[in-house]
């Protein structure tokens, strides 16, 4: 019994060696896969620093382009306002302009009419001129 007790412990310990080699060994595989893959890490590391550096100096090229864009818009906004406002100069020009010459109307026709009248009073005075003459 003694014996029997043994020989399973030691069949326990044997399979437990076994399990324990064949991790071990699938370790060791994973850990030369990893090792592998170490210098491809290093050169997607590198292309990564490559890109990031190329979006860095691009982002900066953006930046001033934008900057650039902006300042354009400010100097058109800036003209659209000036011209707009010697439109609205030019504007209140002519609406002066049209009052001035609505008033000269008025006088003009006030005139016309006062010129008929003495024209008609002369012509009434050399009427009756001629009719006592």
């Amino acid at each position: 019994l003694e014996h029997k007790r043994a020989t399973e412990g030691h069949h326990r310990a044997q399979r437990e060696k076994d399990e324990t080699v064949k991790l071990f060994r699938k370790a060791e595989v994973n850990l030369a896969a990893v090792k592998g893959m170490i210098p491809n890490l290093g050169f997607q590391k590198e292309d990564c620093k490559r890109v990031l550096a190329f979006q860095a100096k691009e982002k900066r090229e953006q930046l001033k382009a934008l900057e650039d864009l902006n300042r354009d818009i400010d100097i058109f906004i800036n003209d659209f306002l000036q011209e707009e406002s010697l439109e609205k100069d030019k504007a209140s020009k002519l609406a002066f302009l049209l009052r001035e010459n609505k008033e000269l109307q008025s006088e003009l026709s006030l005139l016309s009419q006062q010129q008929v009248a003495l024209e008609r009073e002369a012509f009434e005075l050399s009427a009756k001129r001629d009719s006592k003459a």
